[in-house]
């Protein structure tokens, strides 16, 4: 049991790290497609629809970081540490 819950932590850690870097473009992409969108290349949709992926992607950084507060916990538990 400790090593799948070590495993899971560490993967939650890998997922985590994904998708900040995945956050970082995106800002990125939506930052230049709001310039195009000043210039009226881009129809607002776009920047709305970044807008939203935007938002779901946080919505999915915030559970993995909650399940990596909760694999921590139980590896503490398994491991007789205090939980933090």
């Amino acid at each position: 049991r400790v090593k799948d819950t070590y495993y899971e932590l560490y993967l939650g850690h890998q997922k985590e790290t994904l998708l900040q870097d995945q956050r970082k473009i995106l800002i990125q992409v939506i930052s230049a497609v709001r310039s195009q969108y000043t210039l009226g290349r881009v129809p607002q949709a776009a920047v709305l629809s970044l807008q939203v992926e935007e938002a779901n992607l946080i919505e999915e950084l915030l559970k993995v970081e909650s399940a990596i507060k909760v694999k921590q916990n139980e590896l503490n538990h398994l491991l007789g540490h205090s939980e933090t």
